[in-house]
């Protein structure tokens, strides 16, 4: 199942899945920011809208309200620009394949798409990132949009 829920910080979190997953946080940055990034060092931001993609095997909700809560400890890179930007969407498709991958790439791969910091969220894999920036939200919507449609056929 994939679904997509528009959200805030100041919203409740929806009922979002226990199951494991793939999904796509859509991040809207209003200006530019610097931000120390992990090992990754000193990452530049531009204001815009950034698709981060992740997958969370025990459990796409878990996983998508510790990326939202304010007061977290730094676990991952997307922590340090969760603290400034604004979340406006999520997508998400419920399954034990792990789509990350698939999903960067595509994303990636878009026209209107920008590659932030090589490795960004992509430690543990070969991707060059798990994060894409895009200009403006329709762009971003759009190409989650065909992230979760080409894999509506995918079984559990």
């Amino acid at each position: 199942m994939t679904r997509r829920y528009d959200t805030d910080r100041c919203a409740p979190t929806p009922d979002l899945p226990t199951s494991p997953g793939t999904y796509a946080l859509i991040l809207r940055l209003e200006r530019g920011h610097q931000l120390e990034v992990g090992k990754l060092g000193a990452t530049l931001f531009l204001p815009g809208f950034y698709i981060y993609l992740g997958s969370a095997m025990q459990g796409v909700g878990a996983r998508v309200r510790r990326h939202l809560r304010v007061d977290k400890p730094h676990r991952w890179h997307i922590d340090a620009l969760t603290e400034v930007a604004d979340p406006v969407a999520l997508w998400w498709h419920e399954g034990k394949k792990r789509l990350e991958c698939i999903w960067a790439k595509t994303a990636l791969d878009s026209p209107t798409a920008t590659s932030v910091k090589y490795r960004f969220g992509s430690s543990d894999c070969r991707c060059a990132s798990h994060l894409a920036f895009f200009p403006d939200r329709a762009s971003a919507d759009t190409c989650c949009r065909q992230l979760t449609s080409n894999w509506m056929g995918l079984t559990r």
